[in-house]
């Protein structure tokens, strides 16, 4: 889960939040500053972020520790913890247990490092799935164009998509998930 959680937060420039569980994403969520983001990811699914795990690419701050403290999770990642921060979570019951890792979630090793997978007898390395195309750039086949901000919540749908597991339908808006549909045999179920 931590993984998922890293490897979604490393697919945008901008600050992220991304909640994860069971390797899906079920909230994800870019903003100006951390306390929004994580405001946002937070709301994208208030209930599945029990016991989830929270990845950021930017500083925790104080605010978003303070923002945390009625949830039980069980990891949470960023580049750094502030010194508040740090203090909320050691004064707070819930998060007192809470595993906080350091991590920079940049793709180490850029685009060109391999991606490895553990497979039964023995090891499974290719190259890294990067996105590199964008919805702009694609032809569309329908008669009504998409606006500049559809394309951009597209791009973003595409993104999370990418990182939920099994028939997955994303409903977002363009800085926000509002819906995951993830690990179904059955694509109507994703829908639904």
């Amino acid at each position: 889960d931590a993984d998922a959680a890293l490897q979604l937060a490393a697919e945008f420039d901008g600050t992220v939040c991304v909640v994860i569980k069971h390797t899906n994403p079920c909230g994800v969520a870019l903003a100006d500053t951390v306390p929004e983001a994580f405001a946002k990811a937070r709301a994208c699914d208030p209930v599945s972020i029990f016991g989830g795990i929270v990845a950021l690419n930017r500083e925790l701050d104080e605010t978003t520790a303070e923002a945390m403290k009625d949830l039980f999770l069980e990891i949470v990642l960023a580049p750094s913890f502030s010194e508040g921060a740090l203090s909320i979570f050691a004064a707070t019951k819930k998060l007192r247990n809470v595993r906080l890792l350091e991590v920079d979630p940049r793709l180490p090793g850029g685009e060109e490092a391999a991606d490895m997978k553990r497979v039964l007898g023995g090891l499974l390395v290719q190259t890294r799935d990067i996105m590199q195309s964008r919805a702009a750039d694609c032809q569309v086949a329908g008669k009504r164009k998409p606006t500049e901000r559809e394309l951009v919540a597209l791009d973003f749908a595409w993104k999370v998509c990418k990182h939920a597991k099994s028939n997955t339908i994303v409903l977002s808006e363009a800085d926000s998930v509002v819906g995951v549909g993830a690990g179904q045999m059955s694509r109507v179920d994703s829908a639904r």
